[in-house]
């Protein structure tokens, strides 16, 4: 039974929100913004897409939350983009992230 619900869970989450997808906003940040890029650069691509986003300076990275329109619950997609220490870019992460409140 437990499996069963996990399961449900799954197919359920995936199937919502269709319109946030993690690898769609990854791939199109990654058409203007590669490897190596400056920070300013990393900024204009978020500010071009409409993606407000912060700066954490402990885990050098830009990070945002996109959130989806009209869920049943509240899905999202986690985007870092982190800064090497030469000061450019050194990778772009995307991930879900779901809340039941």
């Amino acid at each position: 039974m437990k499996l069963f619900c996990v399961l449900l869970a799954a197919l359920v989450l995936s199937g919502c929100c269709a319109d946030l997808n993690k690898d769609k906003i990854k791939n199109e940040l990654a058409k203007n913004l590669q490897v190596g890029d400056s920070r300013e650069k990393a900024e204009r691509v978020l500010k071009s897409h409409g993606i407000y986003f912060s700066y954490d300076e402990y885990s050098q990275r830009y990070q945002s939350n996109i959130t989806g329109k009209n869920c049943a619950f509240d899905k999202s997609v986690i985007v870092y983009i982190y800064i090497g220490e030469s000061g450019g870019v050194s990778r772009i992460e995307t991930s879900y992230a779901y809340t039941f409140l």
